[in-house]
């Protein structure tokens, strides 16, 4: 969909970085391609040519360079996109046009390229400064303008320094909402890079299908008045019935059988002990972060959706994602006074309408 890349200078003459970037396009295939640190001040179109191959049916946008440094070209496939407003800044360029996806055209639709060379937290960056005030100043117009920060699988850094000690990520793609009502299944991935010292970065949507469903339900036998009941009595009676007669009497004796059958009984009165239980979460590895209640009555799932929606690994652990913080004690108060107000600031609905943008 999008391909993003800070090129350290198009290298008219350089075939090796040409040649590579062409094969990499080739295969991933976008519809708009990003390129910062141009430092070209001629017309790019016939390099532009060589990298989108035969099909000529392209479009772009140049800043220019200012001295030795800055520039910045976007291409888009016209079959995809057509554009019809331009804003240069000096740090980014803005198209403004239709999108046609699937046989549907958005109303419009925004694309903003920039090189910020900013980030959010001080684990984005090893080896580098990181300057909190202007952190804050990028994360204030993230939650100011309602973005959303599409987290980058592959690796941690989209940038290495030449002598490979300098690690930072100042790459990304920050989306609006109603993308991920456009496009629900996207997501971001940090390519390996050669040639360069950063990475190329691409966000996609796509539709995966895992086939047939294993067992035919209907959603109309869900809304009987006695299919929670039915389900739950055919559950209960078929795994306990296919325990060994042995293991029946053993397991009915234990402490945490009578326990089951004295929550049956309570909850037949509309009384739910299970929310008395809270779940230990040690040192987290047996923790399902967005799964479990581990924070409060409400899965983190459940708690923020969208966030869940983008997580690449739904199976992850508490210490998968919390890997600083060691104590459970440490673990909750983390939640309760930072990430949680930070999750619900991303996550809230905004009531007035905007439009379907995106940022590289």
């Amino acid at each position: 969909m999008i391909l993003s890349l800070n090129i350290r200078g198009l290298g008219l003459e350089d075939k090796k970085k040409t040649n590579w970037f062409r094969k990499l396009c080739h295969r991933e295939n976008p519809k708009f391609i990003a390129l910062q640190e141009t430092k070209c001040s001629k017309s790019p179109e016939k390099w532009i040519k060589t990298i989108w191959g035969n099909n000529n049916s392209f479009n772009f946008a140049v800043k220019n360079v200012k001295g030795n440094s800055g520039g910045i070209i976007t291409v888009w496939d016209s079959n995809y996109f057509t554009a019809n407003h331009f804003i240069e800044h000096e740090s980014f360029i803005a198209v403004k046009g239709v999108c046609k996806d699937a046989g549907a055209c958005t109303d419009y639709m925004w694309n903003l390229f920039g090189d910020s060379n900013e980030v959010r937290f001080d684990t984005e960056r090893k080896n580098t400064d990181f300057i909190e005030s202007r952190a804050k100043m990028f994360n204030d117009f993230i939650k100011s303008t309602d973005l959303i920060d599409i987290p980058l699988g592959g690796r941690l850094y989209t940038r290495i320094s030449d002598n490979g000690l300098m690690f930072s990520k100042i790459d990304r793609f920050l989306i609006f909402e109603n993308c991920l009502q456009q496009w629900p299944n996207i997501f971001a991935t940090i390519l390996d890079k050669k040639h360069l010292d950063h990475c190329p970065i691409i966000l996609k949507n796509v539709n995966t299908d895992f086939g047939p469903k294993p067992v035919k339900v209907f959603d109309e036998w869900l809304r009987h008045k006695d299919a929670h009941d039915i389900l739950k009595k055919t559950w209960n009676e078929k795994l306990f019935s296919t325990l060994p007669e042995k293991s029946k009497r053993k397991f009915s004796g234990r402490t945490w059988f009578s326990i089951i059958n004295i929550e049956h009984t309570l909850s037949k009165l509309g009384c739910d002990i299970s929310n008395g239980f809270v779940k230990v979460i040690g040192k987290g590895r047996e923790t399902n972060f967005w799964c479990d209640k581990w924070h409060g009555n409400i899965p983190l799932k459940d708690l923020f959706p969208r966030l869940h929606h983008l997580e690449n690994n739904k199976n992850c652990t508490v210490a998968e994602r919390v890997r600083w913080i060691f104590s459970a004690a440490d673990v909750t108060s983390a939640f309760a006074d930072d990430i949680i107000p930070a999750a619900t600031d991303i996550t809230a609905a905004h009531s007035g309408p905007k439009p379907t943008a995106l940022f590289s």
